[in-house]
């Protein structure tokens, strides 16, 4: 590389070989694109077989770390609201008490909306009618305003 060149080139230089057509695709289905093939394919003919791995492995981007990925997942995590629900879940039956904490548990909380899975229909017709109040009452105490609406849904339909 020269000195001369500017940021702007070295950063286009370094991703020159990255496979970013069909970057949203995984495992088999993720292959050079046509373009992406052409482009490799001349690249090949032009450095010689002898060279090709060497020029390839020069040229690729430099992958992250699986630290710097697992970080940029975390950070999607809204970590108030993981907390809180880990805190729920500790003190769940000291909080309802052990025979409503066997029938409902906390299962999401995401925009202050907590989801609260149900055993079975029965019991959701009684939280739903009766109970719902009570619990909500509770979980603003124990929340500390975190908590905004209770949605009840029934064990197995909950998917995140």
């Amino acid at each position: 590389m020269n000195l001369s060149e500017s940021g702007k080139e070295k950063k286009r230089r370094s991703g020159w070989l990255a496979r970013t057509d069909f970057a949203t695709r995984f495992g088999e289905r993720r292959r050079p694109s046509p373009r992406e093939y052409r482009r490799e394919g001349a690249l090949a003919d032009w450095v010689g077989n002898e060279r090709k791995a060497e020029v390839f492995a020069s040229l690729r981007p430099a992958t992250d770390s699986l630290a710097t990925l697992l970080d940029g997942i975390l950070q999607r995590f809204a970590e108030d609201d993981v907390s809180l629900l880990e805190k729920l879940r500790c003190s769940w039956k000291e909080l309802l008490g052990p025979t409503m904490a066997e029938q409902v548990r906390p299962v999401d909380l995401k925009d202050g909306i907590l989801i609260l899975e149900v055993n079975n229909s029965s019991w959701m017709y009684v939280f739903e009618r009766q109970h719902k109040p009570k619990i909500r009452e509770i979980l603003l105490k124990a929340g500390n305003g975190a908590i905004r609406d209770l949605h009840f849904v029934q064990r197995g339909r909950f998917s995140r």
